[in-house]
């Protein structure tokens, strides 16, 4: 199905509109927030048109503002307004109240409120908003519950298959790995093996600690233990790791330049999507392809969920595929291969943690680069341009 947490991608051609009506401070009470949140334009809501949102300013001009370069607060609050709905303006950040932290809603209040929502696109626009408010969670919650038993009973298989030595390897080679970027930052930065283009580069710096981090915390070391793996369900854990994965790839796409944020483009996706309600059980749903042209998705209602179609019959046969690939696995098996594939990997990153010089590194990387096969033939196609 249609993913409605992703955002529309920038279109540079559109950004000129709002070159002159941006301001640094908030003059009267409607104010639109740009999506980094850097800036934001004072005004009164005059129409949605599509993606398009057209304002009133404090002088009596007009300004229309693409949706996809507005935050999730002001996108939700211009779609709102829209429809005349007021609760959900406020809801959206229309007035000076602060808005209260969101929580991940309980099962039963997540299966009561699909169960009333009777259109794909009320289920939809559900999830997307829940998506903007930060309840992440909400992307496992949109699949069926029966496939959600299915993927947790077979995770849960696939973990009592592992030892805790195993955990325990993993876990010290993320810590290697970490450390390693923090400490050779800077031999990593300016290796001449790595021939960073000069306009690239100063994004590559940009971003570099945000990955690092972003690789350090997104799984917390107590899910390394065999035990809290074992105790915990799945929905949990996947709240914990979206809950600390999310706000820092957030903060990753803030930094990059208009044009290249992989969010912007499926918000654009998301706001152009337009439903065809063929039956209770059947919709289409049609969005902008960014290539150019639309795309039409059949969505079909499973246990009271909307699931795009051709995604949920490719997800129940991954599952049976899984089955019997988990149950054959031998613990010990499994023990060895993870710990064969971190000793391969353990050889690069232990050679960069002993590096003491820039000379080091680049004679690593070196190394490394000439033990990666350079795809002869075209992956060994004959006649295919290497």
């Amino acid at each position: 199905m249609f993913n409605p947490i992703k955002r529309p991608l920038w279109q540079l051609s559109l950004g000129f509109l709002l070159t002159s009506a941006w301001v640094d401070t908030p003059l009267f009470a409607d104010e639109w927030t740009n999506s980094s949140g850097s800036k934001s334009i004072t005004g009164e809501f005059v129409k949605l048109d599509g993606v398009k949102l057209t304002i009133r300013k404090e002088d009596g001009t007009e300004a229309t503002i693409p949706l996809y370069l507005l935050n999730d607060a002001s996108r939700l609050r211009a779609r709102a307004l829209a429809k005349g709905d007021k609760t959900g303006a406020v809801a959206a950040g229309m007035t000076d109240e602060p808005l209260k932290p969101v929580e991940v809603i309980s099962l039963s209040d997540i299966e009561a409120k699909f169960a009333s929502m009777k259109t794909a696109e009320e289920f939809v626009k559900f999830v997307q908003v829940e998506a903007a408010k930060g309840n992440y969670v909400i992307q496992w919650d949109q699949f069926p519950p029966s496939m959600q038993v299915e993927a947790e009973n077979l995770a849960k298989e696939a973990i009592g298959k592992l030892e805790q030595p195993a955990l325990d390897d993993i876990l010290k080679f993320k810590k290697l790995v970490v450390e390693t970027f923090k400490t050779k930052k800077s031999y990593l930065l300016n290796s001449k093996e790595l021939d960073l283009p000069p306009e690239i580069k100063p994004m590559v710096e940009l971003l570099y600690d945000p990955v690092v981090e972003l690789v350090s915390e997104a799984v917390p070391d107590s899910y390394f233990k065999l035990e809290t793996l074992k105790s915990t369900e799945l929905r949990d854990i996947l709240t914990t790791v979206v809950s600390n994965v999310a706000p820092r790839l957030e903060n990753i796409f803030s930094k990059l330049p208009p044009g290249m944020n992989p969010k912007d483009m499926i918000l654009q996706i998301s706001d152009s999507a337009k439903f065809n309600q063929i039956s209770d059980a059947e919709a289409q749903m049609t969005v902008a392809n960014p290539l150019g042209g639309e795309i039409t998705q059949t969505l079909v209602r499973v246990e009271n969920r909307w699931i795009e179609k051709q995604q949920f019959e490719s997800m129940k046969a991954g599952i049976e595929q899984s089955k019997p690939m988990v149950q054959a696995l031998d613990s010990k098996q499994l023990t060895r291969s993870i710990r064969q594939g971190l000793l391969a990997m353990n050889a690069a990153f232990g050679g960069l943690a002993n590096a003491e010089s820039q000379q080091d590194v680049d004679d690593i990387i070196k190394l490394l680069k000439s033990s990666i096969p350079q795809n002869p033939g075209g992956m060994g196609i004959p006649g295919l341009v290497p």
